[in-house]
């Protein structure tokens, strides 16, 4: 099914009475040039089995997204689980709802809300990523939520020879920091000139 709404709810068969066996459901959640979609699991009632985590039995999956939430990665089964959001790193979504032929189970299924927005895709890249001409960076979850603990995320900005970076915050709120931002558990942004020179910023507003 291929959904092009603004916002929408998706959910398994028969929701929120037990879905049935042998199932194969897919959504292609597609937002419009230039937005994002946003997909975050709210009910999770999926029937369990196999090793721990691997869930063989049944499973939701969603994939050509990001998520930093726990156990959000693979496929997801269970009961109860804490709400998952995923960020589509392009303009779309896939979602997957498989059940097996065990007819044992009694479980409800699960229940999704999507939306578009205009955003700035909340992954933090582990290496150092190219950008070019012009663009927008922002922390992980950025507008969203609050930015997730322990991420340490780096930019290469390059322009033409003989062009300059100009560098602007529009918005900036992070945690109180020393003044020389060295503590671990600080949350800071430096900006390097170069290799070596460099400058630091912390706080609410600059």
């Amino acid at each position: 099914m291929i959904l092009n709404e603004t916002s929408g709810v998706i959910s398994s068969p028969l929701y929120p009475r037990h879905y049935p066996d042998n199932q194969t459901c897919s959504w292609q959640i597609t937002a419009s040039q230039g937005n994002h979609v946003v997909l975050e699991i709210t009910t999770t009632d999926v029937h369990s089995c196999g090793a721990s985590g691997e869930c063989t039995c049944d499973y939701l999956q969603v994939q050509n997204g990001f998520s930093v939430d726990p156990g959000a990665s693979g496929r997801i089964c269970g009961i109860n689980l804490p709400k998952i959001s995923y960020y589509s790193i392009h303009e779309s979504l896939k979602v997957m709802f498989v059940s097996d032929s065990s007819s044992s189970k009694r479980n409800d299924g699960f229940q999704a809300t999507y939306k578009q927005l205009n955003y700035t895709p909340p992954i933090c890249p582990t290496e150092a990523i190219p950008l070019s001409n012009n663009g927008k960076l922002s922390s992980p979850k950025y507008p969203m939520s609050n930015y997730t603990a322990s991420q340490n995320c780096t930019w290469i900005i390059t322009v033409p020879v003989g062009k300059h970076v100009k560098l602007a915050f529009t918005d900036f709120a992070l945690g109180s920091c020393a003044l020389d931002c060295s503590s671990e558990s600080c949350t800071y942004v430096e900006v390097y000139n170069g290799a070596s020179a460099k400058l630091s910023f912390a706080g609410e507003i600059l």
